[in-house]
């Protein structure tokens, strides 16, 4: 009677241990609801990207020393189960090139006034009971961001132009051609002379030592190639 109870006691323990793991898992559907102040932008992008994407709140930093906005873009599930259409590096780049589109066809729009621009695309992995917070696997990043300080103020570019993609998909990645910056931390130096040798726009490259860098910088004097500081 005692080994019976035991067997299901232990039964009833690895049913509730599974309880997490199984049929709990959040699919990540078509974005409905727009937010305040990036509403336009969300319609116009997610009118080509819609099946593929969609936009988490915004978060802002705005004072008198400078304005950021920082977003993230999660990728669906229906998507990411099939991704024969585009892969995610494609996405994040029309996704990037159909905001720079926005930004362009609508000078007006908030964030042309000097705004710093951070985009991190993710994966979402909702699941219920294990947190009050989703698991989120970050893909890439796109911004404005080019990397400079001019005395006391950061430079940015007009529009996004700097990427951090997965260094896996370089064949992609030159294919990229108007990327002003780019991050190439697991690249070597033959991978990285690649790519700036078919992005004509390149003016800056993150790599992941100095003693890279300044082999690089030897090698291709046009461009400037920096440390990765993390």
């Amino acid at each position: 009677m005692k080994q019976l109870i035991k067997k299901t006691l232990c039964l009833l323990l690895i049913i509730l241990l599974c309880i997490p793991f199984v049929g709990c898992t959040k699919r990540i559907t078509a974005q409905t609801v727009y937010h305040d102040r990036i509403a336009d932008l969300e319609r116009y992008v997610l009118e080509s990207m819609g099946d593929y994407i969609g936009f988490e709140e915004p978060h802002y930093s705005e004072s008198k020393t400078g304005n950021l906005i920082y977003m993230r873009i999660y990728f669906l599930t229906d998507y990411l189960e099939n991704q024969e259409d585009k892969s995610l590096d494609q996405v994040v780049n029309e996704t990037r090139i159909q905001i720079n589109k926005y930004m362009a066809d609508n000078p007006d729009f908030f964030l042309n006034d000097n705004y710093e621009i951070v985009i991190d695309f993710v994966i979402l992995n909702d699941v219920m009971f294990s947190s009050a917070n989703p698991v989120k696997s970050e893909v890439a990043t796109v911004s404005n961001r080019t990397g400079i300080t001019d005395r006391n103020n950061r430079v940015f570019y007009e529009y996004l132009y700097t990427l951090a993609l997965e260094d896996e998909d370089l064949e992609y990645i030159e294919t990229i051609t108007d990327a002003k910056m780019i991050f190439l931390i697991k690249s070597n130096i033959t991978q990285i002379l690649d790519v700036v040798d078919h992005c004509p726009n390149i003016e800056r490259v993150v790599v992941y030592t100095s003693e890279m860098a300044e082999e690089l910088n030897e090698l291709r004097p046009n461009v400037t190639f920096v440390v990765y500081t993390g």
